[in-house]
């Protein structure tokens, strides 16, 4: 039986979580990676990190939403607004956080775009 679309943000989330680990086990396998693929790779991390701010701001604007119409609960039976709170200023803390890797990311990436494999008869020239 094929396994049913992802439907709810977890099961994406998920599913993302599932493809970089799938890129870690491909990175130890893969023996020698030419730099032209590192770059695509770089390339393609880039918009994952660049995507991760929105979908935690959104995370964090839900999260905020859910408390305030009272439909948050705490297993303890405490009041949820301070967990909210603390839960939304560790989501824009780990947006910030990735404004520092994008940028990182951007500078490896535009120096890795330069980059290619020695030609196939060894002249560089």
């Amino acid at each position: 039986m094929p396994e049913s679309e992802p439907t709810t943000p977890s099961e994406r989330a998920g599913l993302a979580a599932e493809a970089v680990r799938q890129l870690n086990h491909a990175l130890i396998n893969s023996g020698n990676t030419p730099a032209p693929e590192i770059s695509a790779t770089i390339q393609a991390l880039i918009l994952l990190v660049d995507r991760l701010p929105e979908a935690l701001g959104r995370l964090s604007n839900h999260l905020v939403r859910e408390q305030k119409a009272e439909r948050v609960r705490m297993d303890n039976g405490s009041d949820p607004a301070k967990a909210v709170v603390q839960a939304d200023t560790h989501l824009t803390d780990a947006e910030t956080d990735l404004a520092d890797v994008s940028a990182a990311l951007h500078k490896a990436g535009a120096l890795l775009a330069a980059m290619g494999t020695p030609w196939p008869d060894g002249d560089d020239a």
